[in-house]
């Protein structure tokens, strides 16, 4: 949609005396859902109503809520707040659509992108870095860019870098919560993120993610209501856009992992001899402070230096020794368990269970590396506040600018140990409530074999409705795909809404665009089953017959990576035989990869997740999209796991109540992909033939648009499809 097709002539009649908002299209047909979703934001923010929307592709979905909440936010002079998954909508609502909905409305707002602080360069942090006395080569390189870049900016902003700084020196000289000193710091005047909050603050529309949106509700816990300035402005309607994922997101906003590779970088930080120390810069304030005032502070001063030197030093080499056996002693013990499991295909995560608990290992060997891990924390801890402490007795005046960054750091890992002992001492006891869950996970580090402790809630609803909710005057959830089976009992359950005081508005409404002259949706019906033997190579015959026929320009989308790169490797020659051109996700940045499919007739991307949604290709850039599994879960995944045994103990089915509606929840995302106009024509295969054999396939396709189907062998299949593409 462009500006020139809006008729802004009708902006007045937007809130008339029925309510009802109008955009009138110039040759377009009135959007009727469009106009009746916009009622029902409008009725949501009239009514301190919870909204549930779930509004096809083509229906104008950002517009039909940007509409009525903008001219809220004007007429009441009160801040919205419209929270996103993804970047790519973030992008699309700041430079499209609401400039679009302001010059219908006829009307100005400030509207601001908020964005978490690690985004945001910090001028002390960045100063202290480059005053250190050895750098690396390419830290000295990045630094001479990020320093050029620096005096330039208006915003500060890692996303305004012309190049992307290793992520390692990017957390050294962003801005963190545990590190920043906000007005108290010598630099706050030229601060970056403390300019972006100003500006946030005077904002009516802001837009976020929901990490940032989570994270302010933490901070919002204990206040009873929005009125408050937390991580963002006080805030009492919000709109959450890809409202689908909102429970995942939650999840892993809460979760936590132990690992060694994490210990290591504290201990490094806090080592006196190592290069990443934050100690050196200490040590020469301390011995020019000795030269400035003379031999009255000498033996403190020295004491304090050999405390450092002596005592820090060598309890903090005694703690990472305690860590290495720590790791190991997990490590161990998820080996032996392992080894007596009949499942073993699935070890990259061990939940632990209740029978761990009381494993010898587990209440001997385990216990003891815990408590002596944990004291050996809180030790060190203790030890480096009485030094912060002292130095900050002793280094007063014209002296405290320069070692302000070394104080904050120094702190903040105080803190940071603290933090670790408690989850460490934690993790062990398994002190859980009956959502929590707690796993090993394995992973590869430098090509080692490493473990991570892992605890997650699983059950966030009761933090949603309690902290959100119950506490926002309006909340709007949306999305493409919200609804399962044309209503919302699925995500209802999983948000916390159906035990809730506020009255719900819930509404579906389907994609305006003609699937049924558009769209064909095919399974091969005699296709192996993915289990059963001959799958792979039937499939990549049967891929290649589809790509040969639609001439490329399409999408293959897989659940795992694993089977991504077996069917490119597989593939990868006989398409360019073909001239087609094959890419995969992982061989480039994403953004790169889908600007050069648009731009590459006859191109083949292999993706996984985040090719599932969030793409917008409009036209014959995109005519055909191959799923290869339908999307469920990997059912030994811990919180999978949990999520169902919640579910079967208040006697319902885990599978069709959770497991399906997840997994058609992201079919219909993937299916999306294709039509995103109503000019495009194309065509969805799915290969899992569960599809069409099993009873619950049907739920699959009956969540779909109603479109063209075949359905039919292998043979009579190839037939239809080279007939539709020809």
């Amino acid at each position: 949609m462009t500006e020139a097709t809006i008729d802004t002539t009708v902006a007045s009649d937007f809130f008339g005396p029925e309510s009802s908002l109008r955009l009138a299209l110039k040759g377009f047909e009135e959007r009727k859902s469009q106009k009746e979703m916009s009622q029902d934001v409008l009725s949501a923010f009239q009514e301190q109503k919870i909204a549930l929307i779930e509004a096809g592709t083509g229906v104008g979905k950002s517009l039909a809520y940007l509409l009525p909440a903008l001219k809220w936010a004007k007429e009441n002079n009160e801040t919205v707040l419209i929270s996103t998954n993804t970047i790519a909508l973030q992008e699309q609502l700041l430079e499209k659509d609401i400039p679009l909905a302001l010059k219908v409305l006829d009307i100005e707002l400030d509207v601001v992108l908020a964005k978490g602080m690690n985004n945001y360069l910090c001028q002390r942090k960045f100063q202290a870095k480059v005053s250190e006395p050895s750098l690396f080569e390419s830290a000295q390189k990045e630094c001479i860019r990020v320093d050029e870049w620096r005096r330039t900016t208006k915003t500060g902003s890692k996303s305004e870098l012309p190049f992307f700084p290793h992520h390692a020196f990017w957390e050294e000289i962003s801005a963190s919560s545990d590190t920043c000193t906000q007005n108290l710091c010598s630099h706050s005047s030229s601060c970056f993120f403390l300019r972006a909050r100003k500006t946030t603050q005077e904002a009516k529309v802001i837009i976020a993610n929901h990490h940032l949106l989570f994270s302010d509700l933490v901070f919002r816990i204990d206040t009873d209501n929005f009125t408050k300035q937390a991580l963002l402005p006080a805030y009492k309607r919000i709109i959450i856009d890809e409202a689908h994922h909102i429970e995942d997101v939650a999840i892993r906003h809460f979760l936590r992992r132990i690992s060694r590779q994490d210990t290591q970088k504290i201990c490094l930080q806090l080592d006196p001899s190592s290069h990443f120390s934050k100690w050196a810069p200490i040590k020469k304030i301390i011995l020019d402070f000795q030269k400035k005032k003379g031999q009255y502070f000498d033996k403190e001063l020295e004491d304090l230096i050999r405390m450092i030197d002596l005592g820090f030093s060598s309890e903090q080499r005694n703690l990472w020794v305690i860590a290495e056996g720590y790791f190991e002693d997990f490590k161990n013990f998820s080996e032996q368990v392992r080894s007596k499991e009949i499942d073993t295909d699935s070890a990259q995560k061990m939940r632990i269970q209740k029978e761990h608990l009381s494993h010898p290992f587990w209440k001997n060997e385990l216990k003891e590396s815990t408590e002596l891990f944990s004291s050996g924390l809180m030790s060190l801890k203790k030890t480096l506040d009485v030094i912060v402490n002292k130095l900050q007795g002793l280094l007063q005046g014209d002296l405290i600018p320069s070692s302000e960054n070394t104080l904050a750091e120094l702190k903040a890992g105080s803190e940071k140990l603290s933090l670790l002992a408690q989850e460490v001492t934690s993790f062990h006891a398994h002190e859980q409530s009956a959502s929590k869950v707690c796993w090993i996970e394995d992973t590869i580090q430098r090509g080692q074999k490493e473990v991570q402790l892992v605890a997650a809630e699983s059950d966030v609803s009761g933090f949603l409705r309690t902290f959100l909710f119950e506490k926002a005057a309006t909340t709007i959830l949306c999305s493409a795909t919200l609804a399962t089976k044309k209503n919302f009992s699925y995500i209802k359950s999983r948000l916390g809404l159906f035990d809730i005081s506020k009255a719900l508005i819930e509404n579906v409404y389907d994609s305006p665009f003609d699937y049924k002259s558009q769209t064909l949706l095919g399974v091969c019906s005699d296709l192996p089953n993915s289990d059963e033997k001959g799958y792979f190579e039937a499939s990549c015959a049967l891929v290649l017959d589809i790509l040969k026929a639609s001439r490329g320009n399409a999408f293959v989308l897989f659940t795992s990576y694993s089977q991504l790169k077996k069917f490119y490797d597989a593939l990868h020659q006989a398409l360019i035989d073909e001239k087609l051109i094959p890419m995969y996700q992982g061989e480039n940045h994403r953004h790169e990869l889908i600007t050069r499919f648009k731009k590459t007739q006859g191109s083949v991307l292999f993706g996984t997740d985040s090719f599932w949604e969030g793409v917008d290709i409009i036209g014959d850039a995109l005519r055909c999209v191959i799923i290869t599994k339908l999307p469920f879960d990997v059912p030994t995944e811990p919180l999978f796991q949990a999520h169902c045994e919640k579910i079967a103990a208040k006697g319902n089915s885990p599978f069709f109540d959770y497991s399906i509606p997840r997994a058609i929840v992201k079919f219909k995302q993937a299916f999306g992909r294709l039509i995103r106009h109503k000019t495009d024509r194309g065509a969805v295969f799915c290969l899992d033939t569960r599809i069409v054999k099993k009873n619950y396939g049907g739920m699959f396709i009956k969540s779909l648009p109603e479109c063209k189907n075949v359905f039919l062998p292998e043979k009579e299949f190839i037939q239809e499809v080279r007939k539709f593409f020809k």
